[in-house]
């Protein structure tokens, strides 16, 4: 595991995985000298979700502990003083010595995911992998939806555990409360554990909500 010293930007309502693209906007001071400090870092950020989305003004102990260090694509000035940031998510890191200085800085521990190579032979791990994938497939069917292209792009190329249940939980609807508790389980078969059986429910209330419309 590497440690970078890296600007935050607090996340509302929001939770962004590994490998996910997306554009939101921001508008508080510190955010924006975050984004403008991260110039200086190789457009690296590191985006930590806020515990209380409505929080206007949060605290070091107001952040989750574990974020994820991005890399800004973009940044787009649009009418009426609106910036909107796209980024590309990096890694899961653990949020370390989270302070203000002009902006929230922390150390970012980036956590390192296994290889493909290393689950090559792990039946376990491809089992869930397919049994995830097919009821995603299904999930979407009956939701009458289409995961965003990055995300259908990230599912496609998912080749571990962990990669695959990030994906899935950037393409579902389900509470932040309950993506940020996806993006806190590092161990990438517990995670796919977890997005199984978040599908597995859903599933069930599409399934009870499908046959109520059709009496």
């Amino acid at each position: 595991m590497s440690i970078k010293n890296m600007p935050v930007v607090p996340l509302r309502g929001l939770t962004v995985f590994p490998n996910m693209v997306i554009s939101f906007p921001i508008g508080r001071k510190l955010s924006l000298d975050a984004v403008e400090a991260s110039h200086d870092n190789d457009d690296m950020i590191f985006l930590i979700t806020q515990k209380d989305s409505e929080e206007n003004e949060p605290t070091e102990d107001g952040l989750a502990q574990v974020g994820t260090v991005c890399k800004i694509k973009q940044v787009l000035k649009l009418p009426a003083n609106v910036t909107h940031i796209i980024v590309e998510g990096l890694h899961r890191a653990y949020a370390q010595n989270t302070h203000i200085e002009e902006y929230f800085v922390s150390d970012a521990e980036i956590i390192d995911d296994k290889l493909p190579s290393e689950y090559e032979e792990d039946i376990q791990a491809q089992a869930l992998m397919r049994l995830a994938n097919e009821d995603f497939e299904k999930y979407t069917k009956l939701n009458n939806a289409m995961p965003a292209n990055d995300v259908m792009l990230t599912l496609i190329s998912a080749k571990t555990p962990g990669q695959l249940a990030d994906a899935i939980a950037a393409g579902i609807n389900i509470s932040n409360e309950e993506k940020l508790r996806l993006l806190e389980t590092i161990d990438p078969i517990e995670r796919i554990k977890r997005v199984i059986e978040i599908l597995t429910n859903e599933l069930e209330i599409l399934e009870l909500k499908s046959k109520i419309e059709k009496n």
